[in-house]
């Protein structure tokens, strides 16, 4: 039994997937360690974690009904630590070299 709970239990992502313009951030600040690109899949590691989705405070408060579905996948995202990541290069820019 002790086997079904801890194969079912929720295990933590030890990657995030950052949008292409957060890796290019990450990559000038100088947090990036290691990088692996296999076709368009860029991945690696951070020397400083990074927490993600980071928090927005928008200038002004808009108040925007959203369906109940996006609220719900919001309210699911807790700003978490990772020190891996992945992302995906945008062919809109050209081809990796």
């Amino acid at each position: 039994m002790a086997w079904n709970l801890w194969w079912f239990f929720p295990k933590p992502t030890e990657e995030v997937s950052l949008p292409y313009s957060e890796f290019v951030t990450q990559v000038a600040a100088g947090n990036v360690t290691q990088v692996r690109i296999a076709g368009e899949t860029i991945s690696g590691s951070l020397a400083r974690a990074l927490t993600w989705p980071q928090s927005a405070t928008p200038a002004t408060p808009t108040v925007v009904p959203k369906p109940d579905s996006e609220r719900q996948a919001n309210a699911e995202q807790k700003p978490t630590p990772y020190s891996k990541f992945r992302t995906t290069y945008p062919s809109v820019i050209g081809t990796l070299r």
